[in-house]
């Protein structure tokens, strides 16, 4: 019962890089809200709890649906946290969550065009939404493809922003 909500694969690995991935480009939004008492302590608390959350959340399958769905329950697990951390605004807090968001997808969709590019045949097939494998990375390249793509997106839009 347990392989089957738990099954380890690179979907496994991938929840907790992605919820990095998100909490970094949210962050780049939220720094300069106005934190709530206690932010300090509650903060580093609540990061823990996210991959927490990341980590416990089953992969009984692999279709898009439930992907998507696991993907947006992260996003509203961020959410309820930015509400707990900043005295902003709910709507405030949600816009830059979005943006934080877009931020992730534009670095992870010019990471996967690049990717395609440079990367080709059937190791290429999967990555990191492969049930199948445990494979995250097609070696050195990929990987510093998928670092170069996601410091410079992040980087530049912190700066644009």
């Amino acid at each position: 019962m347990i392989s089957k909500l738990y099954p380890i694969n690179s979907l496994f690995f991938y929840r907790l890089i992605f919820m990095a991935e998100l909490l970094l480009g949210e962050t780049i939004f939220v720094h300069k809200l106005q934190r709530k008492d206690g932010f300090a302590y509650k903060a580093p608390l609540f990061v823990l709890s996210c991959f927490v959350f990341a980590f416990i959340f089953p992969i009984p399958t692999s279709n898009a649906f439930y992907s998507m769905m696991m993907f947006f329950l992260f996003f509203a697990y961020t959410f309820c946290g930015g509400l707990l951390l900043f005295k902003s605004d709910w709507r405030m807090i949600l816009f830059c969550l979005i943006c934080g968001y877009t931020t992730e997808h534009i670095a992870y969709e010019l990471y996967s065009t690049f990717n395609n590019f440079f990367v080709t045949g059937d190791e290429n097939i999967g990555g990191m939404y492969d049930y199948n494998t445990l494979k995250l990375f097609n070696g050195p390249l990929d990987v510093t493809m998928y670092f170069v793509c996601f410091v410079n997106v992040y980087w530049l839009i912190y700066i644009a922003f």
